[in-house]
């Protein structure tokens, strides 16, 4: 293995490693780490392992606390002094998750149909949590992008998609405005139009990439229409590691056939301290595109089960001219264990 990991890490690429925190993991005939947390960090550290995916499954019925296992599997990685990335689930949810690892998931499986994409925005992601932040961040499970494959004997690069294309851009921009790793199930040797188009957004990932990010969650909409349903048009929010100058921000709309006009509120973007009167600059992520300044809020046209996505950077917090305050620090208090993990 180290010298595969070593032909892979000569490419270019990172290797990700898959194990759990019982016996078993949770495809049979996998085995997981239960009782060799220390022995099994070792190995991956020698093996120079970038990503370590400790998964929920194979407890025996009678054992110590998830959160003390997954802390104790965190410790054992930390102390061989190999930098990885640590993800894991965050079960019972709590504060605990943020000092354990990098990111953790935060609800169920993700598949490659709308209806499962939908309950993950709407359940998970519109719930945020006051420890997710800085290397402590929300995980909504893998991305699905174009099709996960067409079942275990399909040929080699082979896609069946569950989802429209209008559905894989939203799953990648509330991805990425959640901030969690961006890991792609699907075979890359024969990707489709859309699997490019999404994946080889820079301007979407650059926005995940941002380690000094905050998450700003789901704040207040307004649809445009009077009789518009409560839950049809959604606003998410991503604090840029540029202070309170910055932010990227996601209109989604969730509705099955009406398009919205769908609207962010600047002074609703609590965590820059914007104001009713804040002008930015608009920047659209996925046409590319410069869309001037606007003042007090932006507007968009969204269709049924898509996403326009943006950054609003700031120009003039008000009418005085002043700019804004920087409302947090730009490191949480895990981020010294995440800087030499």
């Amino acid at each position: 293995m180290k010298n595969f990991i070593g032909k892979i890490h000569a490419k270019g690429f990172k290797f990700g490693l898959y194990t759990s925190i019982g016996y078993t993991a949770c495809h049979h005939p996998f085995v997981g780490s239960y009782t060799h947390y220390q022995q099994d960090a070792r190995t991956f550290a020698d093996w120079k392992v970038d990503v370590v995916k400790f998964d929920g499954c194979g407890l025996p019925p009678t054992h110590p606390p998830v959160q003390d296992l997954t802390q104790d599997m965190a410790t054992q990685l930390n102390k061989t002094g190999w930098h990885s990335w640590f993800y894991f689930h965050c079960n019972p949810h709590g504060p605990w998750c943020a000092k354990a690892g990098n990111s953790f998931r935060i609800g169920q499986d993700h598949h490659d149909d709308w209806k499962n994409t939908k309950q993950i925005i709407e359940g998970v992601l519109s719930n945020p949590q006051d420890y997710w932040g800085q290397y402590a961040w929300p995980d909504p499970d893998f991305l699905m992008t174009g099709g996960q494959g067409c079942g275990s004997h399909s040929p080699a690069g082979s896609h069946c998609p569950g989802q429209s294309d209008t559905e894989y851009r939203t799953e990648f921009s509330l991805w990425c405005i959640a901030g969690g790793q961006l890991l792609f199930t699907s075979d890359p040797r024969n990707m489709t139009k859309i699997q490019k188009e999404v994946l080889y957004n820079t301007d979407l990932i650059d926005v995940a990439r941002d380690t000094r990010a905050v998450w700003g969650g789901r704040v207040a909409s307004q649809c445009g229409q009077p009789h518009s349903s409560k839950t049809a048009c959604q606003v998410f929010y991503r604090v840029l590691g540029h202070g309170s100058k910055k932010v990227a921000v996601a209109l989604f709309n969730a509705d099955d056939t009406q398009t919205y006009q769908i609207t962010v509120h600047f002074k609703d973007l609590k965590k820059v301290g914007w104001r009713d009167r804040t002008q930015a600059r608009v920047y659209d992520l996925w046409d590319h595109k410069d869309k001037g300044l606007e003042t007090s809020n932006y507007t968009a046209s969204v269709k049924p089960h898509a996403t326009v996505a943006i950054t609003l950077e700031l120009h003039r917090l008000d009418d005085s001219g002043a700019l804004a305050t920087h409302p947090y620090s730009p490191f949480g208090p895990w981020g010294e264990w995440a800087m030499a993990s």
